[in-house]
């Protein structure tokens, strides 16, 4: 869930999420409007999650037209987070006990 903060002059934010690494993938074909307040979530049948033969190591929200902005009152062009590859680690000891706990109460045969 986010939801929107409050631009410079109160006005709708146009943002995008942007993908960066093997290739730069924008989430959305057109920019997504969110009013002063509203809430946005993606969840189940709307989240975007998927695998990809590409690997990214950058996330981005990219904003356009008016912004959001800090709490120094300066307006945010964009807000990047790296993103970490797990398909080679091991899985921790909660995940391995979640396993075995299904297993254990499961019917299905494999």
């Amino acid at each position: 869930n986010a939801q929107s903060s409050q631009t410079a002059t109160n006005e709708d934010m146009e943002f995008n999420v942007v993908f960066y690494g093997d290739q730069t993938y924008n989430l959305f074909k057109e920019t997504e409007v969110v009013e002063p307040g509203d809430e946005i979530t993606y969840l189940a049948g709307d989240s975007f999650a998927s695998y990809s033969s590409n690997n990214y190591d950058r996330v981005c929200i990219e904003f356009s037209g008016f912004k959001p902005i800090n709490a120094f009152f300066e307006e945010i062009d964009v807000i990047c987070s790296p993103m970490k590859d797990i398909s080679n680690e091991a899985p921790s000891y909660i995940e391995v006990e979640e396993r075995k706990s299904s297993k254990e109460n499961s019917d299905d045969i494999f």
